[in-house]
């Protein structure tokens, strides 16, 4: 794990170019935590406006739904794009890029992601924790490890305190050459507090060892500050594909916390896991700061986002 956690070169690439597409603007504009709405990032969401979710304080789009579907927003919201290039070392495995588009509407929202299996928040036990140089993994396919999600808080009816969402993601896994699933729920109390819980399933492929996850979430949030704490716990599929080596055990502990003031924005996250065979723990640290231009683009630096390397990050509203 040495390797992963080593920092690498300072030379970053970032492009992201795109046509703006016409949106509409309601009288009641809802605020996800991550501050946007239906005009484009805003500087805080009110306490009016508040819709809390999980992953709150995840400073990207893709990650959120890589770990729970029901983070997707279930209000109108521009469509957003997400770039993320990372300059690492060869040692360092994962795709130089990570994309993500998302869109809510009402009552139901859908997001995609691609290459989110490396990164600070990545799911996939065996990938996340090098534990595949333990198998015969050949070379990955060409088409990039892929989500898509849905979310749609229309399947409940709550008191006005309680905003249940639930979703749901398909998921392409470029190094086994898989498709798995993922389903998830956010329970929003009031317009602070949001607790979540998430099952991930990756088959058998390719000789690695299927997984399953399950991820239980708290986020709470103020106007300027959000926390977010993920618990995981983790089996691994026998060679079969049929039954489990072994139950259910915690395999990892995330805490992120955002802040922003104005236009700048800030996130600190820390993350400890144990490999596959329960037989080491590694600590990562994220550090991430992002400036807004207007209500359309955020843009940000992250170091340890994909681990040991530093990244250039930029997010753009269509309005």
């Amino acid at each position: 794990m040495e390797t992963l956690l080593a920092p690498r070169g300072l030379y970053i690439v970032g492009l992201l170019a795109a046509l703006a597409l016409p949106g509409h603007v309601h009288a009641q504009q809802n605020c996800t935590v991550r501050g946007i709405n239906e005009s484009g990032f805003v500087n805080q969401c009110t306490d009016a406006q508040r819709v809390p979710v999980s992953g709150e304080a995840y400073p990207t789009f893709g990650d959120a739904l890589n770990l729970n579907p029901a983070s997707i927003p279930v209000h109108s919201t521009p469509l957003g794009v997400e770039c993320i290039g990372s300059a690492k070392d060869s040692q360092i495995s994962g795709a130089n890029w990570n994309v993500a588009l998302i869109r809510g509407f009402s009552r139901f929202g859908t997001a995609l992601s691609t290459s989110a299996d490396n990164t600070f928040y990545s799911s996939p036990y065996l990938q996340a924790t090098s534990d595949a140089s333990a198998f015969a993994v050949p070379a990955p396919l060409v088409v990039p490890t892929m989500s898509f999600g849905l979310a749609t808080d229309a399947l409940f009816k709550a008191a006005s305190f309680l905003k249940p969402v639930a979703g749901a993601a398909l998921r392409y896994n470029q190094t086994r050459g898989t498709f798995g699933y993922s389903s998830g729920v956010s329970l929003g109390l009031g317009r602070s507090l949001s607790l979540g819980g998430s099952f991930i399933h990756e088959p058998t492929g390719n000789s690695l060892p299927g997984e399953q996850s399950v991820h239980l979430m708290a986020s709470f949030s103020t106007a300027r500050l959000q926390a977010d704490l993920t618990y995981a716990l983790n089996r691994i599929l026998s060679s079969s594909g049929n039954t489990f080596e072994d139950g259910l055990h915690p395999s990892m502990a995330i805490v992120t916390v955002s802040a922003n003031v104005g236009k700048l924005g800030g996130t600190l996250g820390y993350k400890r896991f144990l490999d596959s065979f329960a037989t080491s723990v590694t600590q990562l640290w994220l550090v991430s700061a992002s400036v807004e231009l207007g209500k359309r683009i955020r843009l940000a630096y992250l170091y340890d986002y994909v681990p040991g390397a530093h990244s250039l990050g930029a997010q753009i509203l269509f309005l």
